[in-house]
This record gives structure tokens, sequence and C-alpha cells, in this order.
């Protein structure tokens, strides 16, 4: 049986496109989250968004 790496990736990018109410799934297979500011500043908000 082999192991397996878990990598994550975040990056926290300003942007002007419409909040999302979850995560949603790209084509490649990465995921994205459009959240607030006031989310984006909020450490227990972000920790959410990354779950």
């Amino acid at each position: 049986m082999k192991n397996y790496k878990i990598k994550v990736n975040v990056e926290f990018v300003e942007c002007d496109e419409e909040i999302d109410e979850a995560p949603r799934k790209k084509q490649d297979g990465d995921f994205e989250f459009n959240i607030s500011e006031a989310a984006a500043i909020s450490i227990d908000s972000c920790e959410q968004a990354q779950l």
C-alpha cells in the first residue's frame, strides 16, 4: 500500500468577483472560494474557508 502526501497552497488575492456561498471546484481540479474582506481578515473565517 502506498503512502500519500497532502499538499495545500493558499493564496489571498484581492478581486472584484462576487462572494461565493461555498468553495467551487475549477476545471483543473483546484478549488476557489471568494470571501468578503471582513472574512479575509478574520482568522476563524479563513480557517473555515480552508477546511
